[in-house]
Parts: C-alpha cells; structure tokens; sequence
C-alpha cells in the first residue's frame, strides 16, 4: 500500500515537472525601461509660529505664561507685532504666523 502511494507520488510529480518544462526558449518580455526624472527642487514646507506653536514645541508650555520662567523660555518679545513707525508701541499679539 505505502510503495503504491509512493509511485503515485512520483509519477505525478515527474508529469508535473514535465509540464513546466514545455518551451525551453522562452524568454519572458520585458518592461520598457522608464527614465529617471530628478524632481525639481522642493519648496520648503512654512514655518509656523507664534503663540500656539511654542506652546505645541515646549514641553512645559505654561512656562510661557510664567512670569518667573527661566531665561531660554524667553521674555515673550518674539509674539508681539510692532509698528516700523514706532517700534516703541506694540501692535499686536502675534497667535499663529505661517511663513513661507
């Protein structure tokens, strides 16, 4: 029974074989070769800023509100907006800039 198994086992596997082995001389087409196009130079992504960015960026964003803050958190000049006329007087709150 086990020898009768086994004959079968390699008969069909000899068929199998033969069967893939049908053209020898065949040479599968190949895909048109595509030119590599270097892509033009990518324009920077915008700098946001602002308020709500340092918030996001700092860990301990209520130091920013601290007035007893270290120093490398800044004074919180680079937020307000000024007037080139008189740079003296602030004109705004600067909450969220995009740059580009």
């Amino acid at each position: 029974m086990k020898s009768a198994i086994l004959f079968i086992v390699l008969a069909l596997s000899v068929c199998g074989l033969n069967l893939y082995a049908q053209n020898p001389e065949f040479i599968a087409p190949r895909s048109p070769e595509v030119p590599f196009v270097v892509p033009s130079q990518i324009s920077p992504r915008p700098e946001i800023g602002g308020i709500v960015a340092a918030a996001f960026k700092n860990p301990k964003a209520y130091q920013l509100v601290n007035p007893l803050a270290p120093k490398h958190y800044g004074n919180g000049e680079r937020f307000v907006s000024v007037n080139p006329e008189h740079p003296d007087k602030p004109k705004g709150i600067i909450v969220v800039s995009l740059e580009w």
